[in-house]
């Protein structure tokens, strides 16, 4: 199996690195990428290992979207984890399956091209799982710390980490043999590694008064005024299409069976607590992601004994893909997502004609700061609370400046206190538009 699995991961990770060199930077893309120009420990949004990621491709940016390359790199290591984690589980045939599933899914597959914080969270929940299960098997202590420093640096890439933790306790809860196998005054050296090493995430919020871990809680859990009963619906819906309905009876008949029963609480646990979030406020699809690995090991079991049903899904992954190639191409209404790299270009020349210049949104300042390669900043106060908010640079020092925002989009509300006078200077794709602001 070694050798089919290696010619099948360096083939696979050739084509991601080809495929994100000529795509185009996303929206966040470009925002995570611009925080590699302002390295911190962490950041309003996010922990800043992403930003890290993109610091180390910062040699390669001009060329295309080779920035991506050291992350696209370290994501892909995922599947070289799981292959050491399935080794005792799977024979050959089947951890080709659960590969091909893999490598198909839109986001543990091409959607890892997208370089989001999701990367490394992947990476490192998957290398917890394999320690966790190392650590069961022998018992030694070295697992444990490693363990801790692994779920430390996962708390770098994105909070969902600490839900690794819930999954675990469930398990120690619920099965018999990990209860009895875990070495529970190891427990105290994963603490202390894991401490140590998310030290950046916990020294940037006491700086900050814990901003992040606010914005986060409120940003999964907030109340909002404006319900809708539909969010639950979408979120189940989304996570069935996302792993293929062909799947949900298979995973339903292998949750029945119990066929590998630790892989269970790795999953399970994650999709019913962003379940439990979508009855608040609306989630986003890739928030459960790091189940699905587990999920596909699960399934695999059924598909191995089910040819016509794995032939069926490839079917179905063919199509989706088609669909939303033709969709891109022919420019559906529907399809607007696919098309939101190029939603700037209308203003990509006219930003240049005017200094000093700010833009309305962290997608619009980020997208221009990645097309010259020269710093954007947002105007302080427009759209959402973001990492720009807390730049200096963000806050004009000059009493006139320019301003591209759409034309419908509200200005802050220390430009319209009567403080500045506001001119409209140009209008583009009567979309956009060119103010002059100056202070009276």
């Amino acid at each position: 199996m070694g050798l089919l699995f290696y010619v099948i991961f360096f083939a696979s990770l050739i084509a991601k690195l080809i495929i994100g060199y000529y795509l185009p930077f996303s929206f966040d893309e470009a925002y995570y990428w611009v925080w590699s120009k302002h390295l911190q420990l962490s950041y309003f949004d996010h922990p800043g290992f992403v930003s890290w990621l993109f610091y180390l491709g910062s040699p390669f940016e001009s060329w295309g979207g080779a920035a991506r390359f050291p992350a696209i790199i370290f994501g892909h290591s995922a599947l070289w984890l799981w292959y050491q984690i399935l080794k005792p589980y799977l024979n050959q045939r089947e951890f080709l399956i659960w590969l091909c599933l893999c490598l198909l899914s839109p986001l543990l597959g091409i959607g890892l091209i997208i370089i989001t914080p999701d990367i490394p969270l992947l990476v490192f929940w998957s290398l917890s799982l394999l320690l966790i299960l190392r650590g069961i098997e022998t018992q030694k202590s070295l697992y444990y710390t490693l363990l801790g420093f692994s779920l430390g640096l996962g708390f770098c890439s994105k909070y969902h980490i600490v839900l690794f933790v819930l999954c675990t306790a469930i398990a120690i809860i619920f099965s018999e043999y990990i209860r009895k196998r875990i070495i529970y005054r190891y427990i105290l050296y994963t603490f202390v590694g894991g401490f140590i090493s998310s030290l950046p995430v916990l020294i940037w919020n006491y700086q900050n008064d814990f901003i992040s871990f606010f914005f986060q809680v409120n940003h999964g859990f907030s109340n909002s005024k404006s319900w809708e009963w539909t969010w639950p619906l979408e979120y189940i819906g989304g996570q069935v299409l996302i792993l293929s309905p062909l799947l949900v009876t298979s995973l339903y008949k292998s949750l029945k069976q119990g066929s590998m029963s630790i892989f269970h609480y790795y999953a399970w646990p994650i999709f019913l607590f962003f379940l439990l979030s979508s009855l608040k406020s609306s989630t986003e699809p890739n928030w459960p992601m790091v189940g699905q690995l587990s999920l596909l090991a699960v399934v695999t079991h059924q598909l191995s004994n089910n040819r016509g049903l794995f032939k069926y899904n490839l079917c179905y992954w063919i199509t989706i893909y088609s669909i939303f190639f033709a969709a891109a191409l022919n420019q559906w209404k529907w399809a607007d997502k696919l098309r939101e790299p190029y939603y700037y270009e209308p203003i990509y020349s006219i930003a240049a004609e005017y200094k000093p210049v700010y833009a309305e949104s962290y997608q619009m300042a980020s997208k221009l700061w990645f097309h010259y390669k020269k710093p954007f900043y947002k105007l302080k106060g427009m759209s959402r609370v973001d990492f720009f908010d807390f730049l200096p640079q963000s806050t004009p020092q000059e009493k006139t400046f320019y301003l591209i925002k759409e034309k419908y989009h509200e200005l802050p509300d220390w430009i319209t206190n009567k403080t500045h006078n506001v001119k409209e200077l140009k209008v583009i794709q009567d979309r956009f538009e060119v103010l002059e602001i100056s202070k009276i």
